[in-house]
């Protein structure tokens, strides 16, 4: 592997199925520094004794190293839903952890080429987007770590054959031939019946995933500079300017959202169904109002001519009211900064006079609150935040600064300088959004 330095330290997922058994035995033989992981399910009590046995014998007999895994009985218990889909997320989260702990950024998986055949068709049956059809690569760089599948090109036959000829030991999964699993009726029923047609079915699938990660890769380096424009990222929320991309080609707008899904998600594998992407290219054809739908543990609000993404049932609390003259330098998710110079007034900054500065208070917006403007109208503070299409998962935690408990400053929307302070100010207070990126 061209990019994984001599003699580096691979975590690599095993089973102690065939796939996974080949994949340790042929990086160990390469000179790499393998940690075999082991995570139990507790699905099969007998035979996950039996696969444990077989990985720490081979570890000994191979003098390479193992660790033993466990997954949480509790989550196992509370899981709803999709089993595989749920174990598969948690045994990328342990492999992340014991990277971490090895100090290495590399996980290697057995995925093969058969593997890839029996995922492009179940995505392909299910429905899915140009952009999610191919489901993995050999080589994957994530926000955390390197996802490396030495035996991309390699078929289960070769890997048979690679156990027989190194007489490496192995174990079978007896939850494999249970055809109430959607992969299995595809290995064992479906695919059969395909090759029965064209015996050059899995060639012509891998050759098929070429071409599209050639298109795929010529897009994305396209649609990076597009990100840059209209993609901003904050520590609890990311949003897209609709503006920036509606007059874009729709094979350009769906890369674009393909890399800004990575951000979202940064170390997981995506099954990228087509609604979804048809969904999110239907956003950019819009201006006006609001809509927002759910998918993977986040909320996409379009509000007007922004995409807002952010998680569900992320609890959006609201910092306590405090007092500027604590100079304390974070409000929630946005940072307060004071200089002892006058700068210009915005309404992302406010001058005022140092004496007063015991009387300025920074908090929260309340249901009740009203601004007074300088002709004596009122206006709720609620109003401002439609006029200006706040989203409604900001408003309450957007700072509002108060003089006398009067407001004089919502960030970034209005501003009221009481006239006392005229011709008397000699400090700044700024306070800037805190960005992720």
């Amino acid at each position: 592997m061209k990019q994984v330095p001599e003699g580096a330290t691979i975590i690599v997922g095993v089973s102690a199925g065939a796939d996974s058994m080949t994949l340790w035995h042929v990086l160990h033989h390469q000179g790499y520094r393998v940690i075999a992981c082991y995570i139990n399910h507790h699905q099969r009590p007998e035979e996950n004794k039996h696969e444990i046995a077989t990985i720490k014998q081979t570890a000994d007999n191979w003098q390479s190293e193992c660790v033993i895994e466990e997954m949480s009985w509790q989550e196992l218990q509370v899981q709803t839903g999709n089993f595989q889909q749920f174990a598969r997320e948690k045994r990328y989260n342990i492999l992340q952890r014991v990277a971490k702990e090895y100090e290495t950024p590399y996980i290697a998986l057995a995925h093969h080429s058969d593997d890839l055949v029996e995922t492009v068709l179940m995505r392909l049956t299910r429905g899915t987007s140009p952009q999610g059809i191919v489901p993995f690569k050999a080589y994957e760089q994530r926000k955390n770590y390197t996802l490396l599948r030495p035996l991309y090109d390699w078929t289960k036959a070769t890997i048979y054959e690679y156990c027989e000829k190194e007489k490496i030991v192995y174990c079978k999964d007896s939850s494999n031939d249970k055809l109430c699993y959607t992969r299995n009726r595809y290995r064992n029923q479906i695919i059969p019946l395909l090759q029965q047609e064209n015996h050059h079915l899995s060639k012509h699938v891998r050759q098929f995933v070429m071409q599209l990660e050639q298109i795929d890769d010529y897009l994305e380096e396209q649609a990076q500079q597009i990100v840059e424009e209209c993609f901003k990222q904050y520590t609890k929320y990311v949003c897209v300017s609709i503006n920036i991309l509606k007059n874009k080609p729709i094979a350009l707008q769906s890369a674009v959202f393909k890399i800004i899904l990575r951000y979202v998600y940064p170390n997981e594998d995506l099954y990228l169904r087509e609604s979804v992407m048809t969904t999110l290219l239907a956003f950019c054809q819009k201006t006006t109002g609001s809509e927002q739908f759910i998918w993977q543990q986040h909320i996409f609000e379009r509000n007007y001519t922004t995409i807002y993404i952010y998680r569900l049932n992320t609890a959006n609390i609201a910092p306590n009211s405090q007092s500027l003259a604590a100079f304390q330098p974070h409000f929630g998710e946005y940072t307060i900064v004071h200089s002892n110079q006058l700068h210009k007034q915005t309404l992302c900054q406010l001058p005022y006079p140092q004496t007063e500065l015991e009387y300025i208070n920074i908090r929260c917006a309340e249901a009740t609150d009203r601004i007074q403007f300088k002709n004596g109208q009122h206006k709720k503070v609620s109003r401002v935040f439609i006029d200006h299409k706040i989203p409604r998962f900001l408003r309450t935690s957007w700072p509002i600064v108060t003089y006398h408990n009067q407001i004089i400053w919502i960030y970034g929307l209005w501003q009221c300088i009481p006239s006392t302070w005229e011709g008397v100010c000699d400090c700044t207070m700024m306070i800037k959004e805190e960005s992720a990126l």
